[in-house]
């Protein structure tokens, strides 16, 4: 059996669609899920000006029980990734409109997506573009065999789920860092009003956490609320406070004029 393979880009014109929009529309009819009898099998978006290398990645991912789309400019590409949400983007560098690398970077700001890029030949200057880009995960070069885009769908698709774990791990690290500093400082408040140690404070954050069924840094966080609230009550009291003392100092005095002014001894005077 003869496997496809993808010839060298040809000259020949590419079609300019009316709506990129439209055009991801319709394809969205034909993106359906992968064959259930095949594994490791992907919803793709391959991308390329010349009609034959569309017809290779048609041929050769629908074989390996890929789904998969296709699209004839850089802003069809973009769009019909915002439509069609693939698994994988599999693009020429060289696109009418918009080229492979800037349709990248125009979809993974809005949604990451694992990219292959396929050349005939790779300057420096697309390769330094490329490296921008941490969703670009591969680059391949033309003729491509189908043997080879397979390996590399598998790389990328590897190296993408690796890397989203990485992201994911360091979120909740940071997020649990977050969550640390404020148990922290709900512990010194509860700790302050309610004239506790600080180790009683933290077994009453906890019992109140698991008496409601909620996370302790929920309850850390609706405790530094109340504190704000409570401190601004305190604040006003002090700031009304003040303001009495002043005003009965003021009666005792029979004025507002500090005693020994002219003023004063002038009102005492018979």
């Amino acid at each position: 059996m003869n496997t496809p393979s993808l010839p060298h880009a040809s000259a020949s014109p590419s079609p300019q669609p009316n709506s990129h929009s439209q055009e991801a529309c319709l394809n969205a009819a034909a993106f359906k899920e992968p064959q259930e009898n095949t594994t490791h099998c992907y919803r793709i978006v391959a991308a390329d000006s010349d009609a034959a290398s569309l017809h290779f990645y048609q041929d050769a991912l629908h074989a390996q029980g890929h789904a998969v789309c296709v699209a004839r400019t850089g802003p069809a590409l973009v769009e019909m990734c915002r439509v069609l949400q693939p698994d994988l983007v599999v693009t020429e560098v060289k696109l009418p409109g918009m080229d492979g690398i800037a349709a990248a970077d125009a979809v993974c700001r809005e949604r990451p997506i694992p990219f292959i890029l396929v050349a005939s030949s790779y300057e420096p200057l697309t390769v330094a573009r490329a490296l921008v880009n941490d969703h670009i995960l591969t680059c391949l070069s033309k003729p491509l065999d189908g043997g080879t885009l397979s390996a590399a769908l598998a790389l990328a698709a590897r190296r993408f789920e690796r890397m989203e774990n990485w992201r994911a791990e360091a979120a909740l690290a940071q997020q649990t860092l977050q969550d640390r500093k404020l148990v922290e400082r709900a512990k010194e408040a509860v700790a302050r009003f309610m004239g506790v140690g600080e180790d009683e404070a933290f077994l009453r954050l906890r019992k109140m956490a698991s008496d409601t069924n909620r996370r302790l840094s929920e309850v850390a966080q609706e405790i530094l609320q109340s504190a704000e609230i409570f401190r601004a009550l305190e604040h006003s009291g002090v700031a009304e406070r003040d303001r009495s003392e002043e005003k009965w100092a003021r009666r005792r005095t029979g004025g507002a004029h500090p005693v020994g002014s002219a003023s004063f001894s002038s009102r005492r005077m018979p």
